[in-house]
């Protein structure tokens, strides 16, 4: 479609009336000014009124593209989410719980093997998932993801970092290259996913977005300096994010993971190990459900998640 300013044109071509709607109402054979002719010229209506100059003259250069417009808006999903950091644990349980609310998923992890199963799963259950191997610490990589499911789908409507690093060490074991990775993983990756879903969050009026932390975030433990201070940072971003948008209606929410999440890896770590002392993927994700689901007027910035066995 092509919209063309003319001082001397006499003529206005308009789609045919099950199409007009679109483009003003305007019918053929009539206009607010009065009766037009019809004239034919290469496929496309024209409409003639001698009286008429400097008139504007919109242009529909093809039924084709009007269609295809539909066609692509049509294709994009209704409600997206996003995951970055989706593996067989936490992430996978988040994803399911949102697709089984009509949501489509974006999936995001450096590893494909990481998102294979839950794509799979959440397709085997007649939802849609894309899966998209990211480089959280990357800016590029983590623009390029989230460009993959917006043409894909659309934009997020929910935004949910729960990628990480973790290297256990003291203040002189750990390298400098070490620090500076746990930190791009804890922190940094999620501001840079921010940055890709708050535009069109502000455009719309609403959104999600959720960060998952860690008890490291409140305390920063011996030989857990790589792992605190990113949780530490990621928690500021999480309040300092939730100042800036929730007047705008985004829900910005940090989570507080107060203990270990029971994990494929753990169960065969740990074979022994009673559940209860664990938590459970699937119950830590409803609670994320819970946290989308909340109204504005009693939102939540942090919540604390432990079993209930666990000291504090």
């Amino acid at each position: 479609m092509q919209l063309i300013w003319s001082q001397t044109s006499e003529y206005i071509n308009v789609a045919p009336s099950s199409v007009a709607p679109l483009f003003g109402g305007l019918r053929r054979g009539e206009h607010e000014t009065g009766p037009l002719s019809p004239r034919r010229c290469r496929g496309s209506d024209y409409y003639f009124t001698p009286s008429w100059s400097r008139l504007s003259v919109l242009v529909i250069e093809s039924l084709d593209l009007v269609r295809e417009g539909r066609e692509e808006e049509d294709s994009l999903a209704e409600k997206v989410a996003v995951v970055v950091g989706v593996g067989p644990g936490l992430g996978a349980a988040i994803a399911r719980r949102f697709a089984r609310e009509g949501f489509a998923l974006g999936l995001m992890a450096r590893r494909e093997e990481s998102m294979s199963a839950v794509r799979e799963e959440i397709a085997g259950a007649g939802g849609e998932a894309l899966a998209v191997s990211t480089d959280a610490t990357d800016a590029a990589s983590v623009a390029s993801a989230f460009k993959e499911v917006r043409d894909s789908f659309g934009d997020p409507e929910v935004f949910v970092y729960n990628a990480g690093a973790f290297q256990m060490g003291g203040i002189l074991e750990i390298t400098p290259e070490q620090f500076d990775e746990c930190f791009r993983a804890n922190c940094s990756g999620a501001f840079h996913g921010a940055q890709q879903v708050l535009p069109a969050m502000v455009e719309r009026g609403r959104g999600t977005v959720i960060l998952t932390g860690a008890t490291a975030a409140l305390r920063g433990s011996a030989k857990f300096a790589a792992l605190a201070t990113g949780k530490f940072g990621l928690r500021a971003l999480a309040q300092s994010m939730a100042r800036e948008f929730w007047p705008r209606g985004i829900h910005v929410a940090h989570t507080v993971i107060d203990g270990q999440i029971l994990t494929p890896r753990l169960r065969e770590a740990q074979p022994d190990r009673e559940e209860s002392t664990t938590l459970s993927p699937d119950a830590i994700a409803e609670a994320y459900w819970h946290l989308h689901s909340q109204d504005p007027t009693a939102w939540t910035l942090e919540l604390d998640l432990r079993p209930a066995v666990e000291t504090f």
